[in-house]
């Protein structure tokens, strides 16, 4: 697994070895997945979801729940899984958790691959991952937005006293129908909410003959955001569009012209949306051609922010491949971020941070972008955390498999080696508080980054960081334990620096054997030697050495460097 690297003026991110398995957790289904969103639950718990296609094309809900370290969280489902579906399908797009943690996901439902039976689902789950059953039917609701079109919700949100919102569209279908954009607003238990236009339901007829998947946020004001593509202006080429309606469901016609705004920008696949704490948006899609992306901001009145990028939008250019995006997030107060795919040979994930001000934040990744590529089966980045400890966590769509990795800027694989300061300790890096083993047994009060052996064998140590996470070393085999014994009484003479011979002299003594350490403390060479004096060719590479010596009188420890 590997990280893009980026230059030594950037922040540099790394796979944190203390998360998963070498980094990463796969969600192990039994079909092939798709990500969708991770939540970080209020209790530091993640939920991730997505959508998992069987063999017979059913489609199901693919829920996940892990602590921080991506352990599976046993009290989930099946070994912190769970894989379910109302219907035939279930196509997940959003998924939010309430307040009493319990579980939403929208969507798509049908009991069939009927293209005309595709419709809005809202289904809601336990915090077991069970089916809440006192939540519509058996958990579950399937609504059209008219008696014949097609559609689905592509984003959720939730009001402070409980009502959910599903955001979404209605397509054509060969029973007829049309193409629009809404919202519908159920109560806590599944019911419409008559007091939304009505009927709990409200659509509007897009500007052109179709639009793209329809998401949207709630606002603080209680307005609802919403953004898409549409075909408008009379052309087959999709543009940004933006509409709000108010707490009642109906249409906001002081926002934009007539309650729309509409881009002039070309865009291909769909637009994403997220909300600021000042009830402004943000929308990011792929412009045409897939070489670059747009980021606009709208203001609150559906007027193009101009303090955001130049004129209220920032075009990116991808160098050298192309990109597709796949969300925009507020990661905190001062930096948004993009992400998505790079179509490079290979296929791999992409993060793009942003200042508030719609500048490249130039010291993330390599001048504001990251590439994010655990394997060569890497396609796109679904979703980002930023953790409480500062942390980004992606969640991974990877040939089939949804996988969430977390990034840290400094390694923290724990590696044992020698120390070069004394040529005895063993030292660890790695991690924020340590536990030592001697041959698979727990040394007690062997908790520092060093220490001091005693005995030949193989030694770990456990790192574990302040999240509690842990990581066990790769075994370190000792075998110069008592070369630094060194005994006052023998008198040796070591040539130091040599070059291709070593020379060595006792004076009144007889050198026995003498080993070569490099200053890990792999043994390089043994050699008996059985003399006063040693001076013959040695094989080493240039560097820094310790040469253990072995006489009659006793043994001493030399550093020396071969030239």
């Amino acid at each position: 697994m590997f990280m893009y690297l980026t230059d030594g003026k950037s922040q540099l991110l790394l796979v944190d070895s203390l998360y998963g398995t070498n980094g990463s957790l796969i969600s192990n289904f039994p079909y092939n997945e798709d990500p969708v969103k991770a939540i970080l639950q209020p209790d530091g718990k993640i939920l991730t979801g997505g959508v998992s296609a069987g063999p017979s094309l059913e489609y199901y809900s693919a829920l996940t729940r892990s602590d921080i370290c991506g352990i599976p969280d046993n009290t989930f489902g099946d070994s912190g899984l769970v894989l379910h579906a109302y219907d035939f399908r279930n196509t997940p797009h959003d998924l939010l958790i309430q307040p009493d943690e319990k579980i939403v996901v929208t969507g798509v439902s049908a009991p069939s691959n009927a293209g005309s039976q595709h419709i809005p689902f809202i289904s809601r789950y336990l915090d077991d991952g069970s089916p809440d059953t006192a939540f519509g039917n058996s958990g579950a609701v399937a609504q059209r937005f008219d008696p014949v079109s097609s559609g689905g919700f592509y984003s959720v949100q939730q009001y402070d006293d409980g009502r959910l919102l599903g955001i979404g569209r209605s397509t054509g279908n060969i029973n007829g129908g049309s193409y629009g954009y809404g919202a519908m607003r159920f109560m806590d238990d599944g019911a419409l909410d008559p007091t939304f236009d009505g009927d709990g339901i409200t659509r509007y007829p897009p500007l052109g003959p179709l639009l793209g998947e329809v998401r949207g946020k709630l606002l603080t004001d209680g307005r609802i955001a919403m953004a898409f593509s549409t075909f408008a202006n009379g052309t087959f080429l999709e543009s940004i569009t933006a509409s709000v309606i108010d707490s009642t469901g109906m249409l906001d016609t002081t926002y934009g012209v007539n309650g729309v705004f509409l881009d002039t920008a070309i865009t291909v696949g769909n637009v994403w949306i997220e909300s600021l704490p000042n009830d402004f948006i943000v929308l990011a899609t792929t412009v045409a051609g897939n070489n670059s992306i747009d980021i606009i901001s709208l203001d609150t009145q559906g007027s193009l922010d101009t303090t955001f990028g130049t004129g209220g939008r920032l075009r990116y250019d991808f160098t050298g491949v192309t990109g597709e995006v796949k969300g925009i997030k507020l990661i905190d107060n001062t930096h948004i971020m993009v992400f998505g795919k790079l179509n490079n040979p290979a296929g791999s994930g992409f993060l793009l941070r942003l200042n508030a001000n719609g500048s490249v934040d130039s010291p993330f990744g390599l001048s504001g972008l990251l590439e994010v590529n655990l394997s060569s089966n890497t396609e796109y980045i679904e979703d980002v955390l930023l953790l409480d400890n500062g942390q980004y966590l992606c969640l991974v769509n990877e040939f089939g498999n949804i996988i969430s990795t977390r990034l840290i800027e400094i390694s923290n694989v724990p590696h044992i080696s020698l120390s070069t300061v004394n040529g005895t300790d063993l030292i660890t890096t790695g991690g924020d508080f340590y536990q030592w083993y001697f041959n698979t047994l727990l040394i007690p009060g062997a908790i520092s980054d060093v220490f001091t052996p005693v005995s030949n064998g193989v030694y770990t140590v456990m790192a574990t960081d302040s999240t509690g996470c842990s990581y066990l070393s790769e075994p370190y085999i000792l075998q110069n334990v008592g070369i630094q014994n060194n005994n006052d009484d023998v008198a040796i003479i070591v040539q130091n620096p040599m070059t291709h011979q070593l020379f060595i002299t006792a004076e009144n003594d007889v050198i026995q054997r003498f080993y070569v350490y490099d200053l890990s403390g792999k043994l390089i060479n043994e050699t008996v030697v059985n003399n006063t004096g040693y001076n013959k060719e040695i094989n080493l590479a240039p560097g820094s050495y310790l040469i253990r010596i072995l006489t009659e009188k006793g043994t001493v420890v030399r550093k020396i460097e071969k030239m």
